[in-house]
């Protein structure tokens, strides 16, 4: 049953004589997932923003700004992939949304990569997506609903123009899990 709801994610194909085999994801994939993303991100981070008022929202985000507002003027305290996750766990988790929750994570393809993907870009590639977690953080602590809805459509558009940018043998190595 769970190869089965594997494949029907399109994670993995079931061949005769084979068995489950990983699917090789391809470029247009990774864009379709960020689409995706982007929407349900936006949105969450959006709510977060409508609801900061309300008890444990803001006291759940402060901590992760001021930690985004150091690891982008250099000084990173843990490795930024446990921020990247944190940040966006605790926006999914804060979105008060369970059934967007359920529907991102199935479709989830960052759990699989974001380590690889993020040990492997440049550094001041990673300063800037912590300035876009700033920004992000910001306005969510703001209470502005657009800001933080655009600002993370800003942030999912640019991590997708990365793994676009890839060359293909890096692009190979990070998510098909070849040796270089």
């Amino acid at each position: 049953e769970a190869l089965h709801l594997l494949e029907s994610d399109g994670l993995i194909t079931i061949q005769a004589h084979k068995g489950a085999v990983v699917r090789k994801l391809s470029r247009q994939d990774f864009s379709e997932f960020f689409q995706l993303r982007s929407l349900f991100e936006s949105f969450a981070a959006g709510r977060c923003a409508k609801r900061i008022d309300e008890p444990g929202v803001r006291e759940a985000f402060l901590p992760l700004y001021q930690e985004a507002q150091a690891i982008a003027a250099g000084s990173e305290r843990r490795p930024f992939s446990e921020h990247d996750a944190d940040m966006h766990d605790t926006i999914l988790r804060m979105c008060n949304n369970q059934m967007l929750i359920e529907h991102l994570r199935r479709i989830s393809l960052v759990p699989l990569f974001r380590y690889r993907f993020l040990s492997s870009i440049k550094p001041a590639d990673l300063r800037q997506s912590a300035a876009e977690h700033v920004d992000i953080l910001g306005a969510i602590l703001a209470g502005s609903e657009a800001q933080a809805e655009a600002a993370s459509r800003a942030h999912v558009a640019r991590i997708n123009g990365i793994v676009q940018s890839i060359d293909a043998a890096t692009f190979d190595q990070l998510f098909h899990f070849r040796k270089g």
